[in-house]
Protein backbone atom coordinates (compact mmCIF):
# COMPACT_ATOMS: atom_id res chain seq x y z
CA UNK A 1 0.00 0.00 0.00
CA UNK A 2 1.10 3.94 -0.43
CA UNK A 3 1.30 6.11 2.34
CA UNK A 4 -1.70 7.64 1.33
CA UNK A 5 -3.65 4.29 0.99
CA UNK A 6 -1.84 3.58 4.28
CA UNK A 7 -2.76 7.05 5.81
CA UNK A 8 -6.77 6.75 4.53
CA UNK A 9 -7.25 3.39 6.37
CA UNK A 10 -6.15 4.95 9.42
CA UNK A 11 -8.33 7.62 8.85
CA UNK A 12 -11.26 5.81 8.70
CA UNK A 13 -10.42 3.63 11.79
CA UNK A 14 -9.98 6.94 13.65
CA UNK A 15 -12.95 8.12 12.64
CA UNK A 16 -14.84 5.05 13.87
CA UNK A 17 -13.40 5.04 16.94
CA UNK A 18 -14.61 8.75 17.76
CA UNK A 19 -17.72 8.17 20.05
CA UNK A 20 -15.44 5.46 22.56
CA UNK A 21 -12.80 8.25 23.43
CA UNK A 22 -14.00 9.92 26.79
CA UNK A 23 -10.71 11.40 27.49
CA UNK A 24 -7.61 13.62 26.03
CA UNK A 25 -5.59 10.80 27.41
CA UNK A 26 -7.51 8.37 25.23
CA UNK A 27 -6.95 11.25 22.72
CA UNK A 28 -3.32 9.97 22.98
CA UNK A 29 -3.50 6.76 23.52
CA UNK A 30 -6.23 5.97 20.58
CA UNK A 31 -5.03 8.84 17.84
CA UNK A 32 -2.26 10.83 18.08
CA UNK A 33 0.38 7.98 19.07
CA UNK A 34 -1.10 5.60 16.31
CA UNK A 35 -0.44 9.12 14.36
CA UNK A 36 2.89 9.01 14.75
CA UNK A 37 3.29 5.51 14.92
CA UNK A 38 1.86 5.31 11.19
CA UNK A 39 4.50 7.84 10.37
CA UNK A 40 7.10 5.57 11.24
CA UNK A 41 8.12 7.13 14.85
CA UNK A 42 9.34 4.71 17.59
CA UNK A 43 7.33 6.23 20.36
CA UNK A 44 8.12 3.84 22.97
CA UNK A 45 11.93 5.10 22.77
CA UNK A 46 12.77 7.96 24.54
CA UNK A 47 15.77 8.51 22.43
CA UNK A 48 13.09 9.13 19.74
CA UNK A 49 9.99 10.29 21.30
CA UNK A 50 9.46 12.09 24.92
CA UNK A 51 6.58 12.14 26.76
CA UNK A 52 6.17 15.88 29.27
CA UNK A 53 8.68 17.37 27.81
CA UNK A 54 10.14 20.52 30.13
CA UNK A 55 8.70 23.76 28.25
CA UNK A 56 9.72 26.82 30.61
CA UNK A 57 12.21 29.43 30.87
CA UNK A 58 12.39 29.57 34.48
CA UNK A 59 14.38 27.17 36.20
CA UNK A 60 11.94 25.45 38.29
CA UNK A 61 9.06 26.17 36.22
CA UNK A 62 6.60 23.63 35.54
CA UNK A 63 5.09 24.18 31.84
CA UNK A 64 5.46 20.77 29.94
CA UNK A 65 4.61 20.00 26.24
CA UNK A 66 3.49 16.68 26.08
CA UNK A 67 5.71 15.17 23.04
CA UNK A 68 8.59 16.33 21.18
CA UNK A 69 10.40 14.20 18.70
CA UNK A 70 13.86 14.50 18.67
CA UNK A 71 17.47 14.01 16.54
CA UNK A 72 20.55 13.78 17.82
CA UNK A 73 19.09 14.25 21.14
CA UNK A 74 17.80 17.60 20.28
CA UNK A 75 13.74 18.29 20.22
CA UNK A 76 12.95 18.89 16.79
CA UNK A 77 8.99 19.15 16.66
CA UNK A 78 7.33 19.48 19.93
CA UNK A 79 3.47 17.97 20.39
CA UNK A 80 0.38 19.48 22.06
CA UNK A 81 -2.61 17.13 22.60
CA UNK A 82 -5.77 18.42 23.25
CA UNK A 83 -9.35 16.28 23.84
CA UNK A 84 -10.67 14.98 20.75
CA UNK A 85 -14.14 17.33 21.42
CA UNK A 86 -11.78 20.59 21.45
CA UNK A 87 -11.29 22.58 19.24
CA UNK A 88 -8.03 23.95 18.64
CA UNK A 89 -8.14 27.77 17.67
CA UNK A 90 -7.70 28.80 21.14
CA UNK A 91 -5.17 26.87 22.30
CA UNK A 92 -2.51 28.08 19.82
CA UNK A 93 -1.01 30.32 22.34
CA UNK A 94 0.03 27.99 24.90
CA UNK A 95 1.73 26.15 21.84
CA UNK A 96 3.57 28.83 21.22
CA UNK A 97 5.12 29.45 25.16
CA UNK A 98 6.25 26.03 24.30
CA UNK A 99 7.55 26.73 21.28
CA UNK A 100 9.93 29.66 22.37
CA UNK A 101 11.74 28.13 25.30
CA UNK A 102 12.40 24.38 23.34
CA UNK A 103 13.34 26.30 20.00
CA UNK A 104 12.01 23.07 18.06
CA UNK A 105 11.83 24.07 14.31
CA UNK A 106 8.31 22.25 14.05
CA UNK A 107 5.15 22.08 16.77
CA UNK A 108 2.08 20.38 16.46
CA UNK A 109 -1.35 21.11 17.91
CA UNK A 110 -3.66 17.96 17.78
CA UNK A 111 -7.07 17.39 19.13
CA UNK A 112 -6.39 13.33 17.35
CA UNK A 113 -8.38 14.24 14.43
CA UNK A 114 -7.06 17.77 12.92
CA UNK A 115 -3.22 18.25 12.86
CA UNK A 116 -1.83 21.71 12.85
CA UNK A 117 1.94 22.11 12.08
CA UNK A 118 3.64 25.45 12.87
CA UNK A 119 6.91 26.14 12.22
CA UNK A 120 9.12 29.75 12.80
CA UNK A 121 8.59 31.53 8.98
CA UNK A 122 8.45 34.52 9.91
CA UNK A 123 10.85 35.14 12.75
CA UNK A 124 13.32 32.93 13.94
CA UNK A 125 12.34 30.99 17.41
CA UNK A 126 8.94 32.60 17.33
CA UNK A 127 6.00 30.54 16.29
CA UNK A 128 4.07 31.83 13.52
CA UNK A 129 0.57 32.36 14.31
CA UNK A 130 -0.81 30.19 11.36
CA UNK A 131 0.07 26.98 10.45
CA UNK A 132 1.72 25.98 7.21
CA UNK A 133 0.28 22.67 6.86
CA UNK A 134 -3.32 21.09 8.54
CA UNK A 135 -4.13 17.41 8.15
CA UNK A 136 -8.40 16.81 8.64
CA UNK A 137 -8.78 12.70 9.49
CA UNK A 138 -12.19 13.29 9.04
CA UNK A 139 -12.23 14.83 5.65
CA UNK A 140 -8.73 14.14 3.95
CA UNK A 141 -7.66 16.36 1.74
CA UNK A 142 -4.74 14.74 -0.94
CA UNK A 143 -2.05 17.34 -1.26
CA UNK A 144 -2.25 17.69 2.39
CA UNK A 145 -1.13 14.06 3.02
CA UNK A 146 1.61 14.01 0.47
CA UNK A 147 3.26 17.10 2.41
CA UNK A 148 2.47 15.10 5.72
CA UNK A 149 4.54 11.78 4.48
CA UNK A 150 7.65 14.42 4.39
CA UNK A 151 7.35 14.00 8.24
CA UNK A 152 7.68 10.62 8.54
CA UNK A 153 10.86 9.18 9.40
CA UNK A 154 12.06 7.81 6.62
CA UNK A 155 11.51 11.10 4.80
CA UNK A 156 11.68 13.57 7.44
CA UNK A 157 15.08 15.91 6.48
CA UNK A 158 15.44 18.96 8.72
CA UNK A 159 16.85 21.25 6.16
CA UNK A 160 14.23 20.43 3.26
CA UNK A 161 11.40 19.92 5.89
CA UNK A 162 11.92 23.90 6.82
CA UNK A 163 12.47 24.74 3.69
CA UNK A 164 8.93 23.04 2.30
CA UNK A 165 7.49 24.82 5.27
CA UNK A 166 9.20 28.08 4.34
CA UNK A 167 7.28 27.53 0.22
CA UNK A 168 3.95 26.26 2.32
CA UNK A 169 3.76 29.50 4.33
CA UNK A 170 4.51 31.56 1.77
CA UNK A 171 2.53 30.35 -0.54
CA UNK A 172 -0.78 30.86 1.53
CA UNK A 173 0.25 34.41 2.76
CA UNK A 174 0.37 35.10 -1.44
CA UNK A 175 -3.27 33.04 -1.73
CA UNK A 176 -4.55 34.82 1.25
CA UNK A 177 -3.64 38.34 -0.40
CA UNK A 178 -4.19 37.48 -3.53
CA UNK A 179 -7.62 36.12 -2.61
CA UNK A 180 -8.12 39.81 -1.51
CA UNK A 181 -7.14 41.81 -3.87
CA UNK A 182 -9.15 40.25 -6.31
CA UNK A 183 -12.58 40.95 -3.91
CA UNK A 184 -11.13 44.54 -3.28
CA UNK A 185 -8.23 45.84 -5.48
CA UNK A 186 -6.00 48.38 -3.62
CA UNK A 187 -4.63 51.39 -5.40
CA UNK A 188 -1.35 49.94 -6.09
CA UNK A 189 -2.30 46.09 -7.39
CA UNK A 190 -4.89 48.09 -9.73
CA UNK A 191 -2.09 50.45 -10.99
CA UNK A 192 0.42 47.17 -11.77
CA UNK A 193 -2.73 45.80 -14.06
CA UNK A 194 -3.39 48.84 -15.39
CA UNK A 195 0.31 49.83 -16.41
CA UNK A 196 0.67 51.29 -19.83
CA UNK A 197 -2.82 52.89 -19.99
CA UNK A 198 -1.35 56.19 -19.01
CA UNK A 199 0.82 58.31 -20.53
CA UNK A 200 1.78 59.92 -17.31
CA UNK A 201 1.11 59.31 -13.49
CA UNK A 202 -2.22 58.56 -13.01
CA UNK A 203 -4.15 59.85 -10.89
CA UNK A 204 -6.27 59.02 -7.58
CA UNK A 205 -9.57 59.36 -9.58
CA UNK A 206 -8.07 57.66 -12.61
CA UNK A 207 -7.15 54.43 -9.82
CA UNK A 208 -11.23 55.07 -8.86
CA UNK A 209 -12.37 54.32 -12.10
CA UNK A 210 -10.04 51.64 -12.93
CA UNK A 211 -10.90 49.77 -9.92
CA UNK A 212 -14.02 48.75 -10.56
CA UNK A 213 -12.78 47.60 -14.35
CA UNK A 214 -9.76 45.18 -12.80
CA UNK A 215 -12.59 43.57 -10.69
CA UNK A 216 -14.88 42.61 -14.02
CA UNK A 217 -11.34 42.03 -15.64
CA UNK A 218 -10.34 39.27 -13.08
CA UNK A 219 -13.70 37.89 -12.78
CA UNK A 220 -14.35 37.74 -16.70
CA UNK A 221 -10.36 35.98 -16.27
CA UNK A 222 -11.42 32.87 -13.84
CA UNK A 223 -14.35 32.38 -15.78
CA UNK A 224 -12.68 31.96 -19.10
CA UNK A 225 -10.01 29.92 -17.71
CA UNK A 226 -12.39 27.32 -15.44
CA UNK A 227 -14.54 27.00 -18.57
CA UNK A 228 -11.59 26.21 -21.00
CA UNK A 229 -10.34 23.88 -18.52
CA UNK A 230 -13.92 22.24 -18.09
CA UNK A 231 -14.10 22.17 -21.43
CA UNK A 232 -11.20 20.14 -22.36
CA UNK A 233 -12.91 17.39 -19.69
CA UNK A 234 -13.65 14.00 -21.79
CA UNK A 235 -17.30 13.59 -20.40
CA UNK A 236 -18.18 9.94 -19.60
CA UNK A 237 -21.84 9.92 -20.66
CA UNK A 238 -24.74 8.79 -18.25
CA UNK A 239 -25.76 5.84 -19.83
CA UNK A 240 -28.62 3.38 -18.70
CA UNK A 241 -28.76 2.36 -15.21
CA UNK A 242 -26.85 -0.66 -15.63
CA UNK A 243 -24.18 1.05 -16.97
CA UNK A 244 -20.83 -0.53 -15.68
CA UNK A 245 -18.94 2.90 -15.76
CA UNK A 246 -20.83 4.11 -12.73
CA UNK A 247 -22.16 2.59 -9.55
CA UNK A 248 -25.80 1.76 -8.69
CA UNK A 249 -25.45 4.29 -6.08
CA UNK A 250 -23.69 6.44 -7.78
CA UNK A 251 -26.76 6.75 -10.75
CA UNK A 252 -29.50 6.92 -8.33
CA UNK A 253 -27.55 10.17 -6.70
CA UNK A 254 -27.26 11.36 -10.64
CA UNK A 255 -31.19 10.80 -10.63
CA UNK A 256 -31.97 13.20 -7.91
CA UNK A 257 -29.36 15.55 -10.52
CA UNK A 258 -31.44 15.11 -13.32
CA UNK A 259 -34.76 15.78 -12.28
CA UNK A 260 -33.62 19.19 -9.96
CA UNK A 261 -32.08 20.15 -13.38
CA UNK A 262 -35.50 18.75 -15.29
CA UNK A 263 -37.63 20.56 -12.88
CA UNK A 264 -36.24 24.05 -13.24
CA UNK A 265 -37.66 23.81 -16.85
CA UNK A 266 -34.30 24.71 -18.58
CA UNK A 267 -34.03 23.59 -22.12
CA UNK A 268 -30.59 22.90 -21.29
CA UNK A 269 -30.80 20.02 -19.70
CA UNK A 270 -29.27 17.31 -22.24
CA UNK A 271 -25.68 19.26 -21.34
CA UNK A 272 -25.45 17.73 -17.81
CA UNK A 273 -23.19 15.00 -17.51
CA UNK A 274 -21.18 12.53 -15.26
CA UNK A 275 -17.76 12.22 -15.33
CA UNK A 276 -16.28 9.35 -13.27
CA UNK A 277 -13.03 10.51 -11.62
CA UNK A 278 -10.91 7.89 -8.85
CA UNK A 279 -12.79 7.89 -5.49
CA UNK A 280 -15.78 9.91 -7.10
CA UNK A 281 -17.77 11.09 -9.59
CA UNK A 282 -18.33 14.96 -10.76
CA UNK A 283 -21.74 15.98 -12.25
CA UNK A 284 -21.54 19.29 -14.97
CA UNK A 285 -24.19 21.26 -16.33
CA UNK A 286 -23.18 23.42 -18.89
CA UNK A 287 -19.97 22.83 -18.49
CA UNK A 288 -19.83 24.14 -14.81
CA UNK A 289 -18.86 21.69 -11.98
CA UNK A 290 -22.46 21.21 -9.96
CA UNK A 291 -22.28 18.67 -7.61
CA UNK A 292 -19.72 15.79 -6.50
CA UNK A 293 -20.42 12.11 -5.48
CA UNK A 294 -17.53 10.59 -3.07
CA UNK A 295 -17.78 6.89 -2.98
CA UNK A 296 -15.86 4.23 -0.77
CA UNK A 297 -14.14 1.17 -2.70
CA UNK A 298 -17.18 -0.45 -3.27
CA UNK A 299 -19.09 2.14 -5.36
CA UNK A 300 -21.51 3.39 -2.13
CA UNK A 301 -21.52 7.27 -1.89
CA UNK A 302 -20.65 8.84 1.30
CA UNK A 303 -20.66 12.13 1.02
CA UNK A 304 -22.14 14.68 -1.77
CA UNK A 305 -20.95 18.03 -2.17
CA UNK A 306 -22.91 21.23 -3.16
CA UNK A 307 -20.85 24.28 -3.37
CA UNK A 308 -20.02 24.66 0.37
CA UNK A 309 -22.59 21.94 1.45
CA UNK A 310 -21.51 18.72 1.95
CA UNK A 311 -24.06 15.93 3.07
CA UNK A 312 -22.56 12.62 4.81
CA UNK A 313 -24.78 9.14 3.93
CA UNK A 314 -25.31 6.49 6.37
CA UNK A 315 -22.35 4.55 4.59
CA UNK A 316 -19.87 6.77 5.90
CA UNK A 317 -18.03 6.41 8.87
CA UNK A 318 -18.76 9.79 10.00
CA UNK A 319 -21.25 11.82 11.86
CA UNK A 320 -24.64 11.23 9.85
CA UNK A 321 -26.27 14.08 8.02
CA UNK A 322 -28.83 11.94 6.01
CA UNK A 323 -29.64 8.27 6.44
CA UNK A 324 -29.43 7.45 2.96
CA UNK A 325 -29.47 8.58 -1.01
CA UNK A 326 -33.65 8.30 -0.92
CA UNK A 327 -33.42 11.76 1.50
CA UNK A 328 -31.54 14.06 -1.25
CA UNK A 329 -34.91 15.47 -2.15
CA UNK A 330 -35.34 17.28 1.44
CA UNK A 331 -31.98 19.30 -0.04
CA UNK A 332 -32.78 20.06 -3.11
CA UNK A 333 -33.17 23.77 -2.54
CA UNK A 334 -29.59 24.15 -2.17
CA UNK A 335 -28.98 22.45 -5.55
CA UNK A 336 -31.63 24.54 -6.79
CA UNK A 337 -29.51 27.62 -5.79
CA UNK A 338 -26.83 26.64 -7.55
CA UNK A 339 -28.20 26.15 -10.83
CA UNK A 340 -29.84 29.01 -10.80
CA UNK A 341 -26.39 30.93 -10.11
CA UNK A 342 -25.48 28.76 -13.56
CA UNK A 343 -28.30 29.57 -15.63
CA UNK A 344 -27.76 33.53 -14.34
CA UNK A 345 -24.27 33.30 -15.14
CA UNK A 346 -24.69 32.25 -19.12
CA UNK A 347 -28.28 33.42 -19.60
CA UNK A 348 -27.25 37.30 -19.15
CA UNK A 349 -25.88 38.98 -22.30
CA UNK A 350 -26.12 41.76 -20.48
CA UNK A 351 -24.02 41.15 -17.74
CA UNK A 352 -20.33 42.12 -17.24
CA UNK A 353 -19.70 38.58 -16.11
CA UNK A 354 -22.87 36.69 -18.11
CA UNK A 355 -23.38 35.61 -21.36
CA UNK A 356 -20.05 33.70 -21.92
CA UNK A 357 -21.37 30.43 -23.17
Amino acid sequence: MTFAETFAAFADKAKALRPFIQSEAGTKTSLVLPFFRLLGYDVDDPRVFVPELKADFRQNGGNCVDYALLREGKPVIIVEVKHCDVTLDQHAGQLAGYFAPIAPKFAVLTNGYTYRFYSDVMKAHIMDSEPFLKIDLLSLDERAVAELELFSAARFDIAAATQRAQELQHEKLIYMRLSEEIENPSPSFVLLLAAGAFAGKASAADVGRLKPIVAKAITRYIADNAKEQTAELEPTEIGPVNDATHSPDELKAFDWVKYCVESTGSEHRYKLRLNKCKGFSAAYYRNCHLVSFVTNDAGDVVAIRVMGTTLQTRKSKSTYSIMGLDELANYSDVLYKHLEFINWWYLNPESETGGIE
